[in-house]
Formats: C-alpha cells, structure tokens, sequence
C-alpha cells in the first residue's frame, strides 16, 4: 500500500523485521506514516495494512525478551523503546473508535 513499509504486507517473508525498524526512530518513522493514513482508513484493506504494521511490531518487540537461539541480533538489542510501544497503542485505540456517523448508522437502525 503506499506508503507504507515494504514489509507490512502479507507477503513479506522474513522472520524478524529489517535492522531499520529497530534501529533508534524507527518506530517513530512509521508512526509518522501510520498518522498521515489515518485520516485515509476508510477501508477493510486500509486498515488491515496498518493493523499488520503494529501487530508485525509487537510481535518483534515480544520476541526480544525471548531464549531463542536464531532471534538476530538486531532483534535482541532492539531501540524500540516503551514509549515507542505505547505510541502504537495509542494508534490503534484512535483507529478503532467510532465515527460520529457510524454511532449515529447503529443508534439509528432497528433492532429486528
């Protein structure tokens, strides 16, 4: 989609996200990104794209506590920080709140 990282898509092969994304700033680059979208999500598809972002993100972050003999080494000495994880957060809770049109599509409809 554009805009967006090459790797937010289904597509993307690797196991962990590129050195980029963990490098310091990183996150904040995409948030930047996500934000100019936001105003954009009117589909499906939209946002199914930047739920795969944040949700490729956290997986990663997950994995950097982890045991696991092949995590990269990026990955273990990630500069993804809190406040980092906390943005993406806050992304998704303003994504997921309803439109004034859409309370007044569901207040307005019947029941039956």
């Amino acid at each position: 989609m554009d805009g967006f990282p090459s790797w937010a898509s289904w597509s993307y092969k690797d196991h962990y996200l590129p050195k980029d994304v963990h490098k310091a700033g990183g996150v904040l680059q995409m948030l930047k990104v996500l934000n100019r979208w936001k105003i954009k999500m009117e589909t499906y598809g939209q946002r199914e794209y930047a739920a795969l972002a944040v949700g490729l993100v956290l997986r990663d972050v997950d994995m950097k506590g982890s045991l696991n003999e092949g995590l990269p080494l990026w990955v273990k000495t990630s500069a993804i920080t809190q406040k980092e994880v906390q943005g993406l957060m806050t992304f998704c809770q303003s994504t997921t709140k309803p439109t004034s049109q859409q309370v007044a599509a569901v207040t307005e409809s019947p029941l039956t």
